[in-house]
Parts: C-alpha cells; sequence; structure tokens
C-alpha cells in the first residue's frame, strides 16, 4: 500500500477514536493487494457508520426518544433525524428545523432499507412522517409548548382482562342488557351497520320478524345464539342509531362502559369452540368481534394478524369453496357472504399496511353474492330464487355484488405492491394499466336506482343503503389509484410523475367531498369502517407542501407533460376543515379514542395554512393546541363519565382562549408510543 493509501485511510477514521484507529491500521495491512481498494472503502463506511452513531447519541431529540427502549425493529428510522448542520434553518423567533434536502429523506429508499425490519408492524399512515417531514416537528413543538407544561399524556386506555367482567355459569347470558336495551341496540345494528360488510341474516335475527326474541334467550343456553347478539350490539353502541327508540346519551354511555366485558366474553367463547365442529355463528362472531375492535380503534397494531386468522379458520371450514348443494339455499348463501366479509377485510388491512395476504395465492371458487334481500332466502327455504335483482337495483347485498366485480383486480394489485412484503415499484405500463382498469371500474358502478321492499318508491332508508354501498365502492377503489401512484409524487425523485401528483391531488379532493356527504347524510358506519379522510387529506397536504410558496390561499400550478394542474389550496383547506369534525367524533366516539387522528388532521391544516401564509408559526402553534385540546377535554369527560374515578373531574376552562392560564397534573410521556412502525399512530 502507497503512502498515500495509508494518510487516506488515516483521515476516515480519526473521528472513531484512538483505539479503533489502532485496531483499523493494525487490519490493514493483512489485506491482500488486490482488494486494498474495496478493504479502504469499507472500513471508511464503517467509520462513518461509527461517527454517525455517535453523533446521533448526543443528539438531545436522540436522548428523547430513547426514552423508550429501542430494538433492531424500533422503526425510529421511520422519524426525520433533526440535526444541527448546513441542511437546518433556524427562525430567530422560534426553534424550528426545516428539511432543506429532500432527497435526505426519500420515503421510498427508507421505506426499502426498513421492509425487513419492519415486516409485521408497518402502516402507511405512518409514512407520511417521512413525506411531510414538516409535520412531526410542528406537532411535537406545539406539545412542547402547549401540552407538556399541562403534563397531558397522548395515550389510548388499553384493554386487558382487568377490564373484563368475570361471571360464572352462563357469563353471555349474564353480560346482556335490559330487553328493551337489547332490541333497541339490535336495531341500531340490524338497521345501519348490516349493510356493507354482510354477516347475519337480518330477518332471522330481527326482533321485529321473531316475537320476543331477546326475551326467548334468556334461559335458553343457546350460548352461540347469545354471543352473536352480543358481538352485534358491541357494534352498536359505538355506531349509536337516530332512531327515537333507541337508547339515551346516558345508556349508550352506560353500555359502552360494558364493551371491554363484551368483547373479552365473545373472545372467550370463541376460544372454547371445537374446531372440528363449528357451525356458521362461529365465523359470524369472529367476524363480529374483529368490525368491534376496529370501529373501536382496540389493538390496531394486531388488525392484519387477525384478518389473516379469520382467512385461515375459513379455510379450514372449506369456505373458500362453493358450498354444496346439501348444505341448502340459507346455508350456500351465508357461507358466500361470509367469504366474501373475510376476503374485504383482510384485503384492506393488506393495502393498509403494505404487507402480503394468504389471498395472493389461494384458490377459490365462492360463486357471488347475490343481489338480494334477506327476506327473499329464508332460513327454511327449499330451493334458490333463479330470478334475482338486477345489478342496478341497490339492495342490503349490492356491496358484497359489486365489489366481487373487481375483486380480481384489486387482488393483482395487492399482489403486485404487497407481495414481497416490503413494498415495490411497479413498472410506468403497469401502473397506467391498471389505474386504467380502476377508472372503468368506477365508471361501471350503477347510479343510485332504489326501491323499496314492496317494490314502491324508494324510502329514506333504501337511499342510505345505495349511498353507503356506492361511497364504500367508490373510495375502496379509489383507494387502490392511491396505493399505486403513491411512491411516484415525491418531487426530486427518480420516480417522480407529474401526472402521477395530478391524480393523487384530484383522487384525494374526491375522497374527502365523498366522505363529507357521507357524513351530512349521517351514514356513520361509513367513517367508523374506512380511514381515508386522513390518508386523503395528508396526501394533499404532501403534495401542496412540495409547491413553491405564494401569496394567502395560492393557486399553484404543477407543470405536467401534458399541460398543468391547478392546486386550489383555498378549497383544499375547506375540505380539511370540513372533514375535521368527523375525525373528532370518531375520536369522541369511539370507546378507545384514537388522539393521533385529530391532532395530525388540526397539524396538517396549519401547514397550509403556514405555507398559504395565513398563519405564522407561532399561531399555528396557538390555533393547534386550542382546537385538539377542545375535543381533547370533551373526550376526558365522556372517559370519566364512562369509567368514573375517585378523584374530581378536570374541568377546561371556558374557551381555551387563554392556554397559559390553565394547569393539570396528569403523566406525560410524549415518545412512548413511537416504537415500530409508529405504533402510537396507529393506533395500538
Amino acid at each position: 500500500m502507497s503512502e498515500n493509501e495509508r494518510q487516506m485511510a488515516g483521515t476516515s477514521v480519526s473521528a472513531v477514536g484512538s483505539d479503533d484507529k489502532r485496531k483499523l491500521n493494525a487490519e490493514l495491512p493483512a489485506a491482500k493487494s488486490s482488494d486494498t481498494e474495496l478493504s479502504r472503502k469499507i472500513w471508511e463506511l464503517q467509520s462513518e457508520v461509527a461517527v454517525l452513531k455517535a453523533q446521533l447519541a448526543t443528539s438531545s431529540l436522540a436522548d428523547e426518544i430513547a426514552g423508550t427502549p429501542g430494538t433492531v425493529d424500533s422503526g425510529q428510522t421511520l422519524l426525520p433525524v433533526i440535526q444541527a448542520g448546513p441542511s437546518q434553518v433556524r427562525d430567530p423567533d422560534h426553534v424550528h428545523t426545516h428539511i432543506a434536502d429532500a432527497q435526505q429523506h426519500d420515503p421510498k429508499e427508507q421505506l426499502s432499507a426498513r421492509a425487513a425490519q419492519g415486516y409485521y408492524r408497518q402502516h402507511r399512515r405512518f409514512r407520511f412522517f417521512v413525506e411531510i417531514p414538516q409535520l412531526f416537528p410542528l406537532i411535537m413543538e406545539t406539545a412542547n409548548e402547549h401540552f407538556k407544561p399541562r403534563s397531558i399524556a397522548l395515550r389510548k386506555a388499553k384493554l386487558t382482562t382487568a377490564d373484563a367482567v368475570s361471571a360464572d355459569g352462563n357469563y353471555l347470558e349474564a353480560l346482556l342488557p335490559q330487553d328493551k336495551d337489547t332490541v333497541c341496540l339490535l336495531l341500531a345494528y340490524l338497521n345501519d351497520s348490516e349493510i356493507v360488510h354482510r354477516v347475519v341474516h337480518s330477518t332471522f335475527y330481527h326482533p321485529w320478524s321473531v316475537e320476543e326474541f331477546v326475551a326467548r334467550l334468556r334461559g335458553s343456553q343457546n350460548d352461540s345464539t347469545t354471543a352473536l347478539v352480543l358481538a352485534m350490539i358491541t357494534i352498536s353502541v359505538t355506531l349509536g342509531s337516530a332512531d327515537p327508540s333507541s337508547p339515551g346519551p346516558e345508556v349508550q354511555s352506560l353500555y359502552k362502559r360494558m364493551l371491554p366485558s363484551w368483547i373479552s366474553a365473545c373472545e372467550k367463547w370463541l376460544r372454547l369452540q371445537n374446531s372440528k365442529h363449528r357451525d356458521l355463528e362461529y365465523s359470524q362472531v369472529s367476524c363480529l368481534v374483529y368490525l368491534a375492535k376496529r370501529m373501536n380503534g382496540i389493538r390496531k397494531k394486531r388488525f392484519w394478524n387477525e384478518t389473516g386468522a379469520l382467512v385461515q379458520g375459513a379455510v379450514m371450514d372449506l369456505m373458500h369453496l362453493d358450498p354444496p348443494s346439501t348444505d341448502g339455499p340459507y346455508r350456500q348463501e351465508m357461507k358466500r357472504r361470509l367469504w366474501s366479509t373475510i376476503r374485504e377485510l383482510d384485503l384492506q388491512n393488506s393495502f393498509d399496511f403494505g404487507l402480503p395476504t394468504i389471498l395472493h395465492s389461494l384458490e377459490s371458487d365462492v360463486a357471488t353474492p347475490k343481489n338480494d334481500e334477506d327476506r327473499q332466502c329464508g332460513q327454511d327455504s327449499a330451493s334458490i330464487r333463479t330470478e334475482t335483482t338486477p345489478h342496478y337495483q341497490y339492495t342490503r347485498a349490492s356491496y358484497q355484488n359489486l365489489a366481487a366485480r373487481s375483486w380480481r383486480l384489486r387482488l393483482d394489485i395487492s399482489r403486485a405492491l404487497c407481495g414481497s412484503g416490503g413494498g415495490k415499484a411497479l413498472s410506468n405500463e403497469d401502473v397506467l394499466r391498471y389505474t386504467e382498469e380502476l377508472s372503468q371500474a368506477i365508471d361501471a358502478l350503477p347510479t343510485q336506482t332504489v326501491q323499496s321492499e314492496d317494490g314502491n318508491a324508494a324510502d329514506r332508508s333504501s337511499i342510505g343503503v345505495s349511498m353507503l354501498a356506492k361511497a364504500h365502492l367508490i373510495c375502496q377503489l379509489k383507494d387502490c389509484v392511491l396505493a399505486l401512484h403513491r411512491h411516484r409524487i415525491q418531487r426530486g425523485s427518480a420516480s417522480f410523475s407529474s401526472l402521477s401528483e395530478s391524480i393523487c391531488y384530484n383522487l384525494s379532493k374526491d375522497i374527502l367531498s365523498i366522505n363529507k356527504g357521507a357524513s351530512e347524510a349521517g351514514l356513520r358506519s361509513f367513517h367508523l369502517l374506512r380511514e381515508d379522510i386522513l390518508t386523503a387529506s395528508l396526501t394533499i397536504t404532501r403534495i401542496t407542501l412540495q409547491q413553491p410558496p405564494a401569496q394567502p390561499f395560492p393557486s399553484a400550478l404543477l407543470a405536467g407533460g401534458g399541460g398543468a394542474m391547478t392546486v386550489d389550496t383555498s378549497s383544499s383547506l375547506a375540505l380539511l376543515e370540513q372533514c375535521l369534525p368527523v375525525i373528532e367524533e370518531l375520536y369522541l366516539r369511539c370507546f378507545n379514542g384514537e388522539p393521533w387522528c385529530p391532532l395530525t388532521m388540526i397539524g396538517a391544516i396549519m401547514l397550509l395554512k403556514i405555507h398559504a401564509g395565513t398563519e405564522t408559526r407561532q399561531t399555528a402553534r396557538a390555533a393547534t393546541a386550542q382546537r385538539f385540546l377542545d375535543v381533547y377535554y370533551k373526550h376526558l369527560l365522556e372517559h370519566e363519565m364512562t369509567f368514573p374515578s375517585e378523584g374530581d373531574l378536570v374541568t377546561p376552562s371556558a374557551g381555551l382562549v387563554d392556554l397559559d392560564s390553565c394547569n393539570f397534573d396528569m403523566d406525560w410521556n410524549w415518545f412512548m408510543g413511537f416504537e415500530q412502525g409508529g405504533a402510537a399512530f396507529s393506533g395500538v
């Protein structure tokens, strides 16, 4: 080795330390002459890694994040690492870090690097912390300035076995509410929830169809039906009902307190069942328990695992094969509906988590569920109707019937994007081909033609059925388009496409408009089943922030190969602000409400206002804190009413105008939840 090479090697490791330097210099002559250059480069890289580790260990932000014990798959590489350096821009009025070099935080590169580490715990919403590097610093600054002095911990209640009510003997029957309240809760589920994901035969369990259904259930020792009723009312407690005969807010709060006990009791019943002799009610209770957890944000980190277990259980029961004729018309149709529900739930998690599913390699020949009302196929039906309701007429089974038309396409896209478990960049030809096919599937959806059960003009409930089914179908397909183009909208990256940017921007605005319309129509189950609002809002925020800053409420032009697309920040902000109450309502309504969702949504809105020039960073932080604390205290009071404690309730100040006038002594642990895959953000 020449003297120059020795000097270069010595210079590269000078920052490592004397001991490491002596060790490297001692090992350097042992390398073969043909490998000298390669060895030198490897040692230089090792030296640089050691220096970076030393710098990270001494940074204040790293010390705070390290409050949670890190593991090899902790997922902290997703968080923007804020260090002093030439790429850092500091405002003299306040400490604010802006990532000047977007290439340093290329989301595609970081996600690929951590694919093997975070294989089982990643969620696509958490990736926005990397794709929008301004978001986390704004939230952190707001927390340090307004939340930390009040010691407010943004953590959720944990569902534990201690929450469950222990009862001997008929423990399921002992958990049933009073007959009147059980009937009202059942009606709320069957009339509002049993539209998209078909799990039960509504007429068979409808209290108005079966006289004294609940009263006859008590004392019957029919644990399977009792577990099914408990699973249904667990969902309806969260959903609520616009029916005047439904329980009032006080009664609903009382039964919301029972939700952990109901879920635990149903799970206990499922564990006690013999795998060799499982009936339809086992699969029905399994699906309903998962839906109850999803609606209430319970164990969100396990959603992908749970729907995978649902698929495996269904395969064990041969539900992936078309039912034999010996099952009878009722059982055949119910098995098809259940299989359709299970596979849709698992495919949704495949897109949400970017992970593969057993459905990618599973052959199934199950026929499409019929587009018929439940009354047209009773439990005692001796034959199958040859004439079915036309596909263009919406019924309570329309979602499953129409979703089956695009199933193969969505499954192929999921396999292409998530089949390796780490995300895959498709070719331009594949992206455009899949986008065109998805657009055709959206256009092929029938218009909202509905009729009442007697064939006369549609009533309000029938119109609600058609609106819910079509909104769910459209958002489901548009969500696939966003997944296809997400890796192509990072400006400055090699994969950037102005066409993808335009598609994602316009589709996100469409999704927000659909959600706004569903909220105005009172379709609450739509927002509890899907999480499109936050994904679409953050996509719009990401695209807008990549445009050059302009005057208040700018209309920036995204230059594309075929023309230009206008980014109307004013209309985008209006949509986000109109959808924000929906996110806040979910936080208040759910038993295990997710505080990160409204906080992140508010942060995204304030980032757009800062970008538009209508808010300074300081006023944006104050506005973020005031809006979030308003809903936070409402949730706190709701939680205290549901779970009363021995101490006095915490009462917020009127209006929360002067945020510095309040003092609260509560546990503070901001970084506690930032473990692998953004556990806190994903609602674990």
